[in-house]
């Protein structure tokens, strides 16, 4: 799953998560509109990760947020 938070706070409820990304590690996250949106993956939705757990992010605080525009 990708987990999409509105700033680089990643230690709270993901504001919108995409269904299960396929074989190859693609995704379809819907955003309500153009903005900013820092990303997270992980192979859960709930809870906090656990030990184990694979989970990452694109980078570093705002390393892991890209700018998203309308189209």
């Amino acid at each position: 799953f990708v987990l999409a938070y509105r700033s680089a706070d990643f230690q709270r409820m993901p504001d919108l998560t995409s269904m299960p990304s396929d074989e190859e590690g693609r995704f379809v996250l819907y955003v309500p509109g153009p903005g900013r949106y820092c990303l997270a993956a992980r192979s859960k939705t709930r809870g906090q990760p656990r030990t184990g757990e694979p989970y990452g992010t694109l980078g570093p605080g705002k390393d892991a947020c890209r700018d998203v525009t309308a189209g």
